[in-house]
């Protein structure tokens, strides 16, 4: 168990989905009417919660690929990233592409907008990648103890018995 047990998808989604979270506070992504930027924090009120809790998604999804026993739950927290990507991503995308934030819809997409929905998008195609691989992880590798062989017994006693006959056939 550990970080070396991620696969690219579990990396991918959560490399999106940091990434993501960190344009939303770094970066404009959009621009007022009279040249004010504005970045994704503040401009998208409601939609910044479901980007961020969207993050925290893969990145448990990715956690639990790295330290599960079993695969029920990192299948289940990559199914569970993966449909709420997919709803992020379609929100985003109207956010951003079709109905700009703003009074009138008046704020103008900056390129920060653009990278940070293409960051969601390739958060949500790993989370679909890590449902998708059916590869087998990465096990930890167990040192078995070599046994000797059980010392034989002079009498045979240990012997297994014969097959294939009766004793009067002999």
């Amino acid at each position: 168990m550990g970080p070396g047990r991620l696969r690219g998808g579990e990396l991918i989604g959560s490399l999106g989905s940091i990434v993501a979270v960190a344009l939303l506070f770094a970066v404009d992504w959009f621009s007022r009417p009279g040249d004010t930027n504005v970045t994704g924090w503040d401009a998208l009120i409601t939609l910044r919660w479901v980007v961020v809790g969207t993050a925290a998604l893969a990145l448990a999804a990715a956690v639990a690929a790295a330290w599960a026993r079993t695969p029920a739950l990192p299948v289940a927290a990559a199914v569970a990233a993966a449909i709420a990507g997919i709803a992020t991503a379609l929100l985003l995308a109207y956010r951003v592409l079709i109905s700009t934030p703003g009074p009138n819809h008046d704020y103008g997409s900056k390129v920060g907008a653009y990278v940070g929905l293409g960051c969601v998008v390739g958060s949500t195609l790993g989370a679909l990648w890590a449902v998708r691989d059916e590869r087998p992880r990465r096990a930890t590798q167990v040192e078995a103890e070599v046994r000797p062989a059980p010392p034989r017994s002079a009498s045979g006693a240990n012997r297994p018995p014969a097959t294939g006959g009766s004793a009067s056939e002999h």
